[in-house]
C-alpha cells in the first residue's frame, strides 16, 4: 500500500477533521487504504473540541498542544506521524522543529493568490518525485536544520 504502511499516527488541524470524519469512517467503498487509514492513532489539534468521535472506528484524541504530542510520540517510536491538512498546523510543528520531513502530493491547478506552503522555509532537499499518469506527483522533502 505504499505510504499508508509507514505510518501509524495521524494528526490533523481541526477542519481537516471536520471534513475527514464525515467521510472515511462512512464511505461505501473504502478498500484497504480506507480500512488502514481509518484504523490509524489520530489525533486532533483544536483549542474548541472536547472529543474527537470517527465513526464505529477509534476516536481522535483532541490535544491543545501538538508539538508536545508529536515530541512524545517521537521518543515512544513506532512508524512515521502523518500531519494531514492544514498549513497553520505544519507552520508551527516546523517553526517548533518537529518535523523530519515533508511528502507533499502535488495536483495542478490555475490559481491566484494563496497561503505559502513554506512562508520562510528555505532549507529543503528535495529526497524524491514520482509522477503519475494524470499529472499528480509526489514530492518527497528531508527538513534541513
Amino acid at each position: 500500500m505504499g505510504f499508508i504502511d509507514s505510518v501509524d499516527t495521524m494528526i490533523l488541524g481541526a477542519n481537516t477533521y471536520a471534513q475527514a470524519k464525515d467521510y472515511w469512517p462512512h464511505a461505501d467503498e473504502q478498500g484497504e487504504y480506507g480500512e488502514k487509514l481509518n484504523s490509524l492513532t489520530k489525533f486532533v489539534a483544536s483549542s474548541k473540541l472536547d472529543d474527537g468521535p470517527w465513526g464505529d472506528f477509534p476516536a481522535a484524541t483532541v490535544t491543545r498542544d501538538p508539538v508536545a504530542i508529536i515530541r512524545e510520540l517521537k521518543e515512544q517510536g513506532g512508524k512515521d506521524i502523518w500531519l494531514w491538512g492544514s498549513l497553520k498546523l505544519m507552520h508551527s510543528l516546523l517553526d517548533a522543529g518537529v518535523v523530519d520531513e515533508v511528502r507533499m502530493l502535488v495536483c495542478p491547478v490555475s490559481r491566484g493568490k494563496g497561503t505559502r506552503i513554506f512562508e520562510d522555509w528555505q532549507d529543503l532537499l528535495l529526497l524524491e518525485a514520482t509522477s503519475f499518469e494524470n499529472g499528480v506527483a509526489i514530492l518527497r522533502y528531508e527538513i534541513n536544520r
